[in-house]
């Protein structure tokens, strides 16, 4: 009866083991996806196409795994690390909202304008104002 038991323990061990460790596999073939959009991702000429290269792999099945590790697809991933990064310069510089939109990668105003809103729900401008708004004041 101890030797069932302990069977049943170990085999539920190993089958939990198992199942992280090929997801660990799984996901670690996007590490260099990752790295190459958390490097690339604000360059002018960043293109989602280059991961596929970089990674080895089809489009199709970059995508499935963005989708099962982060819940979007790999531009989606890469659209988000460039709003994150505009948010922040939007937040700590005096740069106009155009030139965030350059630096962040995007062609012009209107476009960058466009996919902040729309990941946002607010302007580059209105978040902006928003965010110096609710912004801790300094204790002097």
């Amino acid at each position: 009866k101890c030797f069932e038991i302990a069977y049943s323990i170990l085999s539920l061990l190993t089958d939990d083991f198992g199942t992280n460790a090929e997801k660990m596999f799984r996901y670690s073939k996007l590490a260099p996806a990752i790295e190459y959009i958390n490097e690339h991702c604000l360059d002018p000429d960043f293109q989602i196409s280059h991961l596929e290269r970089v990674c080895k792999m089809s489009g199709v099945h970059l995508n499935r795994l963005f989708r099962e590790l982060y819940n979007t697809s790999a531009s989606g991933y890469a659209m988000n690390k460039r709003i994150d990064a505009a948010k922040v310069m939007l937040l700590n510089s005096q740069n106009s909202v155009g030139d965030v939109g350059i630096q962040c990668g995007w062609s012009d105003i209107y476009t960058f304008s466009h996919a902040f809103k729309r990941a946002t729900k607010l302007s580059p401008s209105e978040w902006r104002e928003k965010s110096e708004d609710d912004a801790v004041p300094e204790c002097h």
